[in-house]
């Protein structure tokens, strides 16, 4: 009997149609998942072209994901009788693997301006595009995509489905009927439907469709103000998740107080667990999203420059009203004075130089959750003087062209932009 050994990141992506194959052919094999951070770089030069999937049956080592899915389609069954079915089946998985493609070329593109421009097109051309053919597709083949019955075309799109969606930053059968049917037949289909239900939990898991797998649960606990809660807002709507925006007004805080980690909040909740702190929150968003750096020193640029603004947030918050009264109205007005003409601006020049120097970002001219952190707070220091009656013309942010720019392109993000739009009007 065969051994089979499929050696793959711990993600679906372009792994998964193989072990649905291998799963349909009651191929059994050895998931053998690599910790990408971890342990790629030590892998890398042992693949053959340096690349992953591989899959090795009794020493042959093979790779290329469509070449592999190819023969493990023949070897089970899901291939033409003929030539020209070989053809219907190939010219359906090509469109697909042609859309990949072009999502791909967005969402790894590491020029955050040039990634914006290409997304906008995605949005508002080569996704529809693609989605309304290839629906068309299914539709004429009675929820199938060759020859109106079930060939490896229809595993290849289900196994990349999440992994489309992921990089589409939408669910990519919403709108499209056919296509979930297509998901929907695959996965009841005997040997894959087993292999979905015990399969690991993927890192992709932000637009899962329904009939794959239930799509995660997501609510953000906090008061009716945008503050240190924003930046996890904007992270979300950034990586097109759905959440439930949960607030309450400051007289309602002792009853929610018990029930938060800590006893505070920002809040994430997670499928009924609950995550605190802003900071922690982000990182974790950010990662979960690609705005965390590429490398092990761009991730500690970026805690580093979210970290000083987290602190600025801490003191302009204590000055202004945690310990307004325990200052006296005399000092409480010194300190205030003290943050607006030397804090404030000392801070704020040193981002705006951080920014300068690196092209329009905090790190490596690229966005980062640094910067969309930076970006939900830059309006939060004319609420917090609002409070304390501060009336100044236009947003202290505006004084430093590099970080009003920043701000400005951050608001512009797909995703962001219309969190932005809908979001609640409140104070700060």
């Amino acid at each position: 009997m065969t051994k089979y050994t499929l050696t793959y990141f711990d993600v679906e992506a372009l792994g998964e149609p193989i072990r649905m194959l291998l799963s349909y052919g009651n191929l059994e094999f050895t998931d053998n998942r690599i910790d990408y951070e971890k342990d790629w770089a030590k892998f890398k030069s042992e693949m053959p072209m340096g690349q992953v999937p591989i899959l090795e049956a009794d020493g042959k080592v093979m790779y290329q994901s469509l070449a592999i899915s190819r023969y493990l389609a023949r070897l089970v069954g899901l291939y033409g009788a003929n030539p020209l079915e070989d053809y219907e089946i190939d010219n359906a998985v090509d469109n697909i693997n042609d859309f990949r493609a072009k999502l791909a070329g967005a969402q790894y593109e590491a020029n955050a301006v040039a990634k914006e421009e290409k997304f906008k097109l995605l949005k508002s051309e080569t996704i529809p595009y693609f989605l309304e053919k290839l629906d068309a597709i299914a539709a004429e083949n009675d929820g199938h995509f060759a020859l109106k019955k079930f060939t490896w075309a229809d595993v290849y799109f289900t196994g990349l489905s999440n992994y489309l969606s992921f990089m589409a930053q939408e669910d990519i059968t919403a709108n499209y009927p056919n296509l979930k049917k297509v998901i929907d037949n695959t996965v009841a289909t005997p040997g894959i439907k087993e292999w979905v239900e015990k399969r690991p939990t993927p890192k992709f898991t932000a637009f899962q469709s329904k009939s794959s797998k239930i799509m995660s649960s997501y609510k953000v606990y906090y008061f009716n103000y945008r503050a240190r809660a924003e930046a996890i807002r904007f992270l979300l709507s950034y990586g097109g998740i759905q959440f439930e925006d949960i607030r309450f007004e400051e007289d309602e805080w002792p009853k929610f107080k018990s029930t938060m980690p800590f006893g505070k909040v920002p809040v994430l909740e997670i499928d009924g667990e609950r995550y605190s702190h802003t900071i922690a929150i982000c990182s974790y968003l950010g990662e979960k999203f690609n705005l965390a750096g590429s490398n092990e020193i761009e991730k500690l640029q970026i805690q580093t420059a979210a970290l000083f603004i987290y602190d600025l947030i801490g003191i302009a918050e204590d000055v202004t009203f945690t310990y307004k009264d325990s200052l006296g109205e005399e000092n409480h007005q010194k300190e205030l004075d003290k943050l607006l003409t030397e804090t404030i601006p000392k801070y704020l020049t040193i981002f705006e130089e951080t920014v300068a120097k690196n092209n329009g970002y905090f790190v490596n001219g690229k966005l980062t959750w640094a910067d969309v952190y930076f970006a939900s707070v830059s309006d939060y220091f004319q609420g917090l003087f609002d409070w304390v009656g501060i009336k100044r013309d236009g947003n202290v942010v505006d004084n430093y062209e590099n970080l009003k720019n920043l701000r400005d392109k951050v608001f512009e993000v797909e995703g962001i932009k219309s969190w932005i739009a809908k979001r609640p009007e409140t104070i700060a």
